[in-house]
């Protein structure tokens, strides 16, 4: 959860062309998959793609992370830069301190494709029933915690399988790839 203030103030409205009086409001928003499931539903666009989204799209967002009752909505149009780097930083932190590092080749390629694909909230909710996380429970969670928890949980609950040999050769020459690339950055 995180908490900001849009301090009360006068302010002027281009459209109507005239000033107005905001209230101080205190908004408080959480980054969960409720509130991507509710933002795809009215914009109809997955929430994570590479497309960026509009100012327009973003300060939705903002509203529907809000989790306090009656904020003002002018309040939205006058947050300053500051909240929004701080926003910013609560959508990326991790909230957990798990690092995952994997050996094994399906997991890196599991990773790497979610992370090139347009992905919706629909998709989430499947991984969790099919890893018996309950719903209720992990819509609530900050999103990048929810997102390492499930992807802790389809790493336990698929033990390891053995390589083909074909498999195995190719896997260590990636690795010696990335091996001989960090040498040559870093020689010595």
């Amino acid at each position: 959860m995180l908490t900001f203030v849009v301090e009360a103030g006068e302010y002027y409205d281009n459209i109507k062309e005239e000033f107005f009086q905001l209230p101080r409001s205190v908004i408080t928003i959480e980054h969960s998959l409720k509130s991507i499931r509710e933002w795809e539903s009215r914009w109809k666009l997955p929430f994570f793609s590479d497309e960026a989204k509009t100012p327009e799209q973003i300060l939705d967002y903002i509203r529907c992370m809000t989790i306090n009752k009656n904020v003002d909505p002018n309040a939205y149009s006058f947050i300053s830069a500051a909240a929004f780097k701080r926003i910013e930083s609560y959508l990326e932190d991790p909230m957990n301190g798990t690092k995952i590092y994997s050996n094994r080749p399906q997991d890196n390629k599991q990773k790497a494709s979610s992370k090139k694909r347009k992905m919706s909230s629909e998709e989430v909710y499947y991984q969790m029933i099919a890893l018996g996380i309950p719903v209720e429970w992990g819509e609530k969670l900050h999103f990048n915690y929810l997102n390492s928890l499930i992807h802790v949980c389809a790493i336990k609950s698929n033990p390891d399988k053995k390589m083909s040999k074909e498999e195995s050769v190719k896997y260590q020459r990636q690795l010696n790839e990335q091996r001989r690339k960090a040498h040559m950055k870093h020689p010595g």
